[in-house]
């Protein structure tokens, strides 16, 4: 969870309030973040646009900036919507080598889809059935069930050790 601190203007002695905060507050979609184990959530909240798609990516990549956070965790079954296939090649091509190279390490990446959204994926050959997909840049793998993407994210923070791509928040004053 993201803590930002919020100074009160009361009589001495200053309270400090602490109040977790979502690290994104668009209407679209949700990126929250855990410390330890390190890891980034983002969750959409109705379809997106190719616009929105593209802009969810650039805030996910200012946060896991921010929390050195390589470890993503993407739910995007409440969209429904078909994507063109150059919004994966975008992804594959441009989006997830900047991502690498701002972490310094590739992303381990687990996508969450709908089924119908998953043979659609696969039918645009923008991603193997039952595969991860190993590149110089990135890891990525698709699911339909919540609890084998995390299982999966846990084998590589394991693989990896407990604290892998982590550092303490900061604190942001508001």
């Amino acid at each position: 969870m993201i803590y930002q601190f919020k100074y009160l203007s009361l009589p001495s002695p200053t309270l400090l309030v602490i109040k977790p905060m979502p690290a994104s507050t668009n209407l679209f979609y949700r990126i929250t973040s855990e410390v330890s184990p390190p890891l980034l959530y983002g969750r959409v909240l109705r379809p997106m646009s190719v616009l929105e798609f593209t802009q969810v990516g650039e805030e996910l990549l200012t946060e896991a900036r921010r929390t050195q956070c390589p470890y993503w965790l993407l739910d995007g079954r409440a969209d429904h919507s078909r994507q063109q296939p150059e919004l994966y090649h975008w992804l594959e091509d441009d989006y997830l080598p900047r991502v690498r190279a701002v972490l310094g390490r590739p992303p381990v990446i687990a996508f969450l889809a709908t089924p119908a959204l998953w043979h659609q994926v696969q039918a645009q050959g923008a991603a193997a059935p039952d595969t991860t997909v190993f590149a110089a840049a990135y890891r990525v793998q698709w699911f339909t069930e919540a609890l084998a993407a995390q299982t999966w994210l846990n084998q590589h923070r394991i693989l990896n050790g407990p604290d892998a791509g982590s550092r303490a928040p900061v604190a942001q004053p508001l």
